[in-house]
């Protein structure tokens, strides 16, 4: 099954330091060769809703900070790093 998403452009829908709520609990995907993706949907500064891949570390970061149930990370805000 294909699923769309709606990805963020770095540079015209993100940028570095802007504050991004976090608008959905995310999933987890598989890539090929077997590396584990996190893909979570964000409202932008200018309030529109884009789909963003978290890499491994920003995911450590967001759970040290927060918890691991991500249910509960809807609504919260943090800074885009790119």
């Amino acid at each position: 099954m294909d699923i769309e998403f709606d990805y963020a452009i770095i540079g015209e829908d993100i940028k570095d330091g802007d504050i991004v709520s976090i608008a959905d609990e995310g999933i987890t995907t598989t890539y090929k060769g077997g590396d584990i993706g996190y893909i979570f949907k964000i409202e932008t500064m200018d309030s529109r809703v884009k789909t963003v891949g978290v890499n491994k570390t920003s995911l450590k970061r967001m759970v040290a900070s927060w918890t691991k149930n991500t249910e509960s990370w809807i609504g919260k805000k943090c800074s885009v790093e790119v």
